[in-house]
């Protein structure tokens, strides 16, 4: 993976999932924390580094419990991680969070290497948008977008681009990951620096006919910020198609 990506990525899902350190449910109604990552069954949970309101590393049984606690309180699928906060006492270290977004990163990236074996040849745009995808759907995703699969294979951003979309049905949080992995497509066509995210790279390294996105550090980005970038990659898509 291009190191442009293992850098931004973290941050890049930070602002779209958030970063839960504790354990709450998904739409779906699978066991999640940390930047978004499942933790369903509970075998994934208990090998994490938890830690009790005192501060104290939580044991393997009071992992197993949390787990099922939050498991078994089906609501809280609709009611959103913010509630299942008050009913648990458990918080993974800011290490754990980092440890576990890493593991699915590499795991995604192992998936995706054997699907596409040019993967390392492909430009970080397109890299970091394919990641997107696989961080929302789970990397087998592939199988079901086969337009896409065979886009990407090809090397055909264009088409990987209108081929990406991803449901956003009862989960308004899709709408700006899909808004931002089209414009990532898009400038994956001719980049300025395939070893760069051309979004985040700075502005003289941006493509001219590319609107330009603040010119800022990823790290530490304010809200003000991504939302320009949002709506920049929302206008730059609306050009596309005019």
């Amino acid at each position: 993976m291009r190191q442009s990506v293992i850098e931004i990525f973290p941050s890049f899902t930070e602002r779209l999932e958030g970063k839960v350190p504790w354990m709450y449910l998904d739409i779906l109604g699978l066991v999640t924390t940390g930047l978004g990552c499942l933790i369903d069954p509970v075998t994934l949970a208990t090998g994490l580094l938890w830690k009790t309101k005192r501060g104290e590393m939580a044991t393997v049984s009071e992992i197993v419990a949390e787990w099922h606690t939050v498991k078994e309180m089906t609501t809280l699928a609709k009611l959103g991680h913010r509630v299942a906060e008050r009913y648990t006492r458990l918080r993974l270290t800011d290490e754990g969070v980092a440890e576990l977004a890493k593991r699915r990163l590499d795991m995604n990236e192992d998936y995706l290497r054997k699907v596409w074996p040019k993967w390392d040849e492909f430009p970080a745009d397109a890299q970091i948008a394919i990641m997107s995808m696989a961080w929302a759907m789970g990397a087998g995703f592939v199988k079901k977008f086969k337009l896409f699969t065979a886009a990407v294979a090809n090397g055909d951003w264009l088409g990987a681009q209108k081929n990406c979309h991803i449901n956003e049905t009862g989960n308004a949080g899709i709408v700006p990951r899909n808004k931002l992995n089209k414009r990532l497509f898009l400038d994956a066509v001719k980049p300025p620096d395939a070893e760069l995210v051309t979004m985040y790279a700075p502005p003289t390294q941006q493509a001219p006919s590319f609107e330009a996105a603040p010119s800022i550090p990823w790290v530490g980005i304010t809200d003000e910020a991504w939302g320009e970038m949002v709506a920049s990659s929302e206008r730059l898509l609306a050009e596309s198609v005019a």
